[in-house]
């Protein structure tokens, strides 16, 4: 049986090394995580009137627009890619009366809970105002979802909607959350400036 005192002198000196190691001021070298994610300068909030969109939809000066062949029942389709972001804003403008809106808005909102899936969401309301007499809903989820930002616009005579898809499925959103606020943004500026 080991003695008591020779029990508190191992203790006292491991107490003693375990201070003198905390005591000691060292070069700190930083270590870099095991994945790195490059830094994406954000794209001055400037925007104007896209004039090829059968609305007015106002679009980040940096972001460039390409209207698509038009889709069933008169429907004009059109992206809006954000190069530097790698990310594309896919937009829908659905023309509606009184008797079509109803199926045209009920379709999307299925899609938007679909595109959602399980993940969270914020969720922004725009308009109507005296710029828009639109009614918008803007989500964003930070979840692993493939269309991270969506918009849905009901007007009088026409229905947007549209989701935000980017070019790499495996970034997480977390990383990319200053960007995916920049276009939400983009997206609630435009929303609240429809007519």
């Amino acid at each position: 049986m080991i003695p008591y005192t020779a029990i508190r002198a191992i203790l006292l000196m491991l107490a003693a090394v375990s201070l003198y190691g905390c005591g000691q001021k060292q070069d700190y070298t930083p270590v870099p995580l095991p994945y790195g994610y490059q830094r994406i300068e954000i794209y001055p909030a400037e925007y104007s009137d896209a004039d090829s969109l059968p609305a007015s939809y106002a679009v980040n000066a940096s972001a460039q627009v390409r209207r698509l062949p038009d889709g069933p029942g008169g429907s004009v389709m059109a992206d809006i890619d954000y190069p530097a972001y790698g990310a594309t804003l896919h937009l829908t403008f659905t023309p509606v009366d009184s008797i079509t809106a109803t199926e045209v808005i009920a379709n999307r909102r299925e899609r938007m809970a679909l595109n959602l899936a399980d993940n969270y969401a914020t969720v922004s309301e725009v308009g109507p105002n005296d710029r828009t007499p639109f009614v918008s809903t803007v989500m964003m989820s930070a979840g692993r979802t493939p269309t991270p930002v969506q918009i849905l616009s009901v007007g009088p005579d026409m229905v947007i909607s549209g989701a935000v898809r980017f070019a790499s499925e495996q970034a997480d959103a977390d990383s990319l959350m200053p960007v995916l606020k920049a276009i939400t943004a983009d997206i609630e500026y435009a929303a609240s400036n429809l007519h």
